[in-house]
């Protein structure tokens, strides 16, 4: 825990003789069995409390008070919580006089916390006001499902936002297994959490404002007064309906037609309760249905219509929702007695839903609001609050429905159908309805009958669609022939966001491939379907119903990239549509725009997805087709009426993916076999590539075990941080230390970096190990004890030649989990640079200038240097450089393994294609990889020379790239500024070296390129003087030194202080594949006199802005390369980095050097932040930076 216990002067723990915890949490978390849990008795019901209740009793000898506060809907925010629950909340303070020692905020630990759940949470919390943090404890319930994970392990794996709310808390947690509650040392070990927090709030207690509590007292009093009223009202007006009534008390019949929302407002349930028996079917119906039983006398029927969206107007209702809501009265001859119009009291009543009902039901015509009956459901979550007051409480948009159907409403509690009285007074108030309506409700016969008509037509034209596909499909098949089930699909996704794109590409796959959260770039998965191997890239979705100006250009690049992640193109492009929401011309246009993005060309390979198929019922997909309208029938038939439905609901239905299969192969025969890429007009210079030249994709193999589970156990559960290739690590090193005696068997652990990706980039604050403290020594002792073990895997027979490169994972490569990141002693020759590295124990180090990695088993100094290619030498092998050839020297001998830095695109087709050179004299031996990773290449290696990474030649393979611009000053006003495009794992470093007398400015440099590809370089032509070389485009092939001569150069006009430059594929107007505004001198490099400039203010003042998050945020390798990076700039001197670099604390560190530099002025703020936009651009994104 973060705060300190009460202690009395002489240094004794003391226990507060009172308690007072008031629970907070959404519904179903288990707040209710925490409070019978804590008083060790069942005090409080779990079924839900509308309103606060308090509990008291004596506790390992304290006397503790409990209130139970009622629960939100977990992932909803505040605005959609009914306000009786808003001011229970409020409220629960006053209940535990003077105030609350904590809040106790109860989360299960067997949901996933989704940032919806934390935004929900932390606007309810704040209902309390700020403060309200600072007394707060977050409690987990359901402790039993953690098993042998440790509940800060459970915080790190759930991610960002659960962090978040942990850290918002200030760390303070507690995990209850309600199931157990014989186990007191939970209850003493939480009471003495609590006065800890009370200590670290000096042991104050929560307090709210008197003016907040009776403010609301007084409004509740007024909303009573009103609810009385209205109560009033209500039973004046029944007495007299009831008086008008007379012989005709009781019907022998009542025909009632039930209307509403979708997903929550109860309708089928509420049809079950009045028929008394399970009639409806809970999930969402697609026509009207109807049911008949006798109730309490009566011959009652019942019509259960679609719902709408709760929120939509009624233009976004589907055209068969409509027209079912209108032929529900014919369902009923000669016409209903009532509608029951369906509202859940669970929700808050807005103006949004208002609108939707008034726009449903007049599709009824006006005179429905007075056959109208306003049904409440879920009463149970009313408790002791009159429907009355709930209508008074909830607003001005409510209470205008309520009096818009004159003031006749019912409450229904579908969880107690035992209660008959709630069903035959309903039946009562209907009757009352009719007697006051003389008769039952009517619509004009020729609407009906024109919509009948309407309906026939549009069927008749459906059975001709129908037949004219038929048709059509059996022409493709017949041209099929060799294509017939293709081995191999390869399929992109397309659609407006929320469609069902990944739902739909986890129903393909047949498993969870696909996060159903928006993603924000494309995203690839492959599997094996139906004796296939099928390969499915999913893509950022655009809004509907805006035209493609509205796109942000990452989505449109996004969309355009897609078809290049699976080469040599998509067999077909898949448009996802809902068939739930009504299609408009806007969409049709807002798809048109968003799929010729890709050219004309698309069309022809494009089919029409329909999602949320259960929403059909029994209506065909032709019948929806024709009844939406011309828009959507415009645009099945501009994608050759091909179209397939899916129910993504039920995913065991394997035939709906087998036949989407089968039309797919039909498309691809008609086709002529080709495969998708974009026209060659739109896509200038391209020289695209003949089918035969491409392998099929395959993924590098990794690791088989992860060792993240492991490594949580031997830290405590500390924080999860990140090792130099993008994999989780944990710190704690001593205890790591104490763990790895017991790692000895082989290939145990193995860790995969690839697996973990996702969680690391999901944490902001994620950080590498390269602690150096007292526990370290102990780590090499521990580390060394196993290399000097009988079973020391590097004196394995070397013979077999196996052994050297095998996939087994040794014990030494356990010591992943701790990477040390050294910046080398460097010495400058003639044309080249070397490195000195001294590796002080056995263990991963990391050079900070090359990325380079050596796994050591024992104490060493390594000398290293990158070498020219001969290219000469690699011809034979058929291999091209992908990457530094590196001069590595040990004298020791204690390099066991290497890991060589790569620039593949994790997504793309290079990185099984990497192998490693080892190059002795005029020989070359190429070995495959022991394992590729995230970002390195892993080889074991027996004796050192040349080593580097090579690769079979792939023409226009992808890669990450980098652009580094330098300044070249020849004296005022003349100035070039050199722009150099190379693979990203060139070392920054030997391209400086090569650079001297120029300066280097720290830009955001990654992009990703193209081997051969075309580009050209685009600028503001009113800041410069020209661009060299003149050709439009030119050709890049990646050389790997000695020399890295300009790619670009841009002669600068005097006195420019920024430039915006623009790397463009294909030409000017092609694909832009980097962007970056490179700071000149005159506003920061060079000109340090003009520190006032209006850039170097907005700096300082951004940076003041940000200190705590990036104090709390930014990873240690950041900090040691931002220090180096202000070295560099002259920002900081010698002593000030030594100064700031011996801090162990990462916090400390950062916060040191933020303070530094603010206090040096706007011109290092200005350095500062261009240096960090270089080196972690996520972190400057969620700063704020641009």
């Amino acid at each position: 825990m973060a705060a300190s216990g009460l202690h009395t002067p002489s240094g004794d723990y003391l226990h507060l003789s009172e308690l007072r915890i008031v629970l907070l949490g959404y519904r179903v978390a288990g707040k209710t069995s925490s409070g019978n849990t804590i008083l060790g008795r069942e005090e409080f019901d779990l079924r839900t409390a509308a309103q606060c209740v308090k509990r008291q009793g004596e506790v390992a000898g304290r006397q503790v008070t409990v209130v139970d506060t009622p629960g939100w809907w977990a992932n909803q925010p505040v605005e959609r919580t009914p306000e009786l629950v808003k001011q229970e909340i409020v409220l629960s303070v006053s209940l535990c006089p003077p105030g609350p020692h904590t809040f106790l905020l109860v989360i299960d630990v067997d949901d996933s916390f989704t940032e919806e759940y934390r935004r929900a949470v932390e606007e309810h919390m704040e209902l309390l006001s700020e403060k309200v943090w600072s007394h707060t404890i977050v409690l987990f319930t359901h402790g039993d499902f953690l098993g042998d994970t440790t509940i800060e392990q459970h915080i790190a794996r759930q991610g960002e936002a659960l962090q978040w709310l942990v850290e918002k808390c200030g760390n303070r947690y507690h995990v209850f297994n309600n199931k157990n509650r014989g186990d007191g040392m939970q209850i003493t070990e939480l009471l003495n959490n609590i006065e800890e927090t009370v200590a670290g709030n000096r042991g104050g207690r929560y307090e709210i404002k008197g003016e907040i509590l009776l403010e609301i007292e007084e409004k509740r009093k007024a909303e009573e007064e009103r609810a009385k009223q209205r109560l009033m009202k209500v039973q004046e007006q029944r007495k007299t309906l009831r008086s008008l009534m007379g012989d005709s008390l009781h019907l022998s019949e009542l025909r009632i037609v039930l209307l509403g929302y979708r997903g929550g407002s109860g309708k089928s349930s509420a049809g079950n309760t009045i028929l008394g028996r399970e009639e409806f079917d809970l999930k969402t119906t697609a026509q009207c249905v109807k049911r008949q039983r006798e109730v309490a006398g009566r011959q009652v029927t019942v019509v259960d219509t679609p719902g709408w969206w709760k929120n939509l107007p009624v233009e976004r209702t589907p055209e068969l929702v409509k027209q079912e809501i209108l032929l529900s009265v014919s369902l009923c001859p000669p016409g209903p007695h009532t509608f029951l119009l369906v509202i859940s009291v669970g929700f808050l009543y807005t103006e949004e839903d208002r609108r939707a009902v008034e726009e449903h039901l007049t599709l009824l015509s006006e005179k429905v609001w007075s056959h109208t009956i306003v049904l409440f459901t879920r009463g149970d979550c009313l408790g002791d609050t009159t429907i009355e007051q709930h209508i008074q409480r909830e607003g001005e948009a409510l209470q205008w429905l309520v009096e818009k159907c004159g003031n006749r409403y019912h409450v229904l509690n579908n969880e107690n159908r035992g209660d008959v009285t709630q069903v035959t007074e309903l039946l009562a108030k209907i009757e009352e309805t009719v007697a006051g309506n003389r008769g039952h409700f009517e619509i004009k016969r020729e609407l009906l009958e024109k919509i009948e008509v309407w309906r026939r037509k549009k069927e008749d034209k459906a059975k001709q669609l129908c037949m004219r596909v038929k048709k059509q499909r059996e022409i493709h098949r017949t041209f099929i022939g060799d294509y017939l089930h293709l081995s191999e699909l390869r399929i992109v996704l397309l659609g407006s966001r929320d469609a069902g794109k990944s739902s739909a590409g986890n129903t393909i796959l047949g498993r969870e491939e696909f996060d159903l959260r928006t993603a924000t770039q494309c995203v690839k998965r492959q599997g094996e379907v139906a004796g296939r191997q099928v390969t499915v890239v999913d893509t950022p979705g655009w809004s509907k119903n805006l035209p493609v100006e509205y796109t942000p250009e990452l989505v449109k690049q996004e969309i355009v990239f897609s078809v290049s992640l699976c080469p040599p193109g998509p067999h077909t492009l898949l448009l996802v549509i809902r068939v739930d929401v009504s299609f408009k011309e806007e969409e049709t246009n807002a798809a048109e725009d968003h799929l010729e993005l890709l050219s004309e060309r698309v069309w022809s390979h494009t089919i029409v997805l329909f999602t949320h198929g259960d929403c059909l019922g029994d209506t065909t997909i032709e019948q929806h087709i024709q009844r939406e309208g011309k828009a959507l029938q415009w645009l099945v038939e501009k994608c050759g009426n091909r179209y397939h439905v899916l129910n993504n609901e039920n995913k065991g239905d394997v035939t709906q993916v087998t036949e989407l299969l089968e039309k797919i192969d039909e498309l691809v025969a008609a086709n002529s076999g080709d495969v998708f890429y974009p026209e060659r007009d739109c896509e200038e210079g391209m020289n695209w590539i003949p089918e035969e030249m491409w392998e099929k994709p395959s993924l590098p193999l990794k690791g088989a075990h992860s060792i993240y589970p492991l490594l949580l156990s031997m830290s405590g559960g500390s924080r999860p941080e990140t090792g130099y290739d993008g994999s989780e690590q944990m710190s704690g090193v001593g205890s790591v230390a104490e763990s790895l005696l017991r790692l000895v068997v082989p290939g145990e652990y193995i860790s995969d970096t690839q697996s973990l990706r996702s969680s690391v980039y999901s944490s902001q604050t994620s950080e590498p190990v390269c602690e150096h403290n007292s526990s370290l020594d102990f780590m090499s002792s521990v580390v060394r004890s196993i290399f000097c073990s009988q079973k020391n895997p590097f004196t394995s027979d070397t013979s077999n030649p196996e052994s050297e490169h095998s996939s087994t994972s040794t014990p030494a490569e356990h010591t992943l989990a701790v990477v040390t990141k050294l910046t080398p002693e460097t010495s400058i020759g003639f044309t080249e640079m070397s490195c000195r590295l001294q590796c002080s124990h056995a263990g991963l180090f990391q050079c900070s200038l090359t990325g380079l990695v050596f796994l050591m088993k024992g104490k060493g100094e390594v000398l290293y240097r990158t070498v020219q290619w001969d290219e000469n030498l690699l011809h034979s092998t058929g291999q091209t450089p992908a990457g530094p050839l590196f001069s590595i020297e040990c004298l020791q001998g204690s390099i066991c393994q290497l890991h060589l830095p790569h620039c593949e695109i994790l997504s793309g087709e290079g990185l099984d294609s990497l192998s490693v050179a080892h190059v002795t004299g005029d020989s070359v031996e190429v070995l495959p990889p022991l394992r590729v990773t995230d970002t390195h290449v892993v080889v074991n290696i027996t004796d050192l020379s040349l080593w580097g990474l090579v690769r079979m030649f792939k023409p226009f393979l992808s890669i990450k790239g980098q652009v580094l611009p330098f300044l070249q000053s020849f004296g005022h006003p003349q100035s070039v500024l050199n722009v150099i495009v190379l693979p990203s794992n060139v070392p920054l470093n030997e391209v400086k070296q090569q650079q001297t007398g120029n300066t280097y400015i720290p830009v955001c440099s990654d992009c990703t390129l193209s081997r051969g590809g075309k580009y050209s370089l685009s600028c503001d032509l009113k800041k410069i003087q020209d661009i060299y070389p003149k050709a439009k485009r030119i050709q890049i092939y990646w050389d790997y030194g000695p020399n890295y001569h300009p790619t670009f150069q841009v002669f600068l006009n005097p006195d420019t202080e920024h430039v915006e430059l623009r790397l463009l594929e294909r030409g000017a107007d092609g694909h832009e594949v980097w962007a970056g505004r490179v700071l000149l001198p005159g506003s920061v490099l060079v000109g340090r006199d003009q520190a006032e400039n209006s850039h170097s203010d907005s700096a300082e003042k951004q940076l003041h802005s940000v200190r705590k998050d990036f104090v709390d945020r930014v990873s240690k390798s950041v900090v040691d390369d931002l220090l180096d990076g202000l070295l560099q700039q002259k920002v900081i001197n010698n002593h000030e980095m030594e100064t700031v670099k011996v801090i162990p604390e990462r916090a400390e560190k950062a916060r040191e050097v933020i303070d530094m530099v603010l206090r040096k002025g706007a011109v290092s703020c200005l350095i500062m932040k261009t240096l960090l936009v270089e080196l972690d651009p996520f972190l400057c994104t969620t700063l704020g930076f641009s």
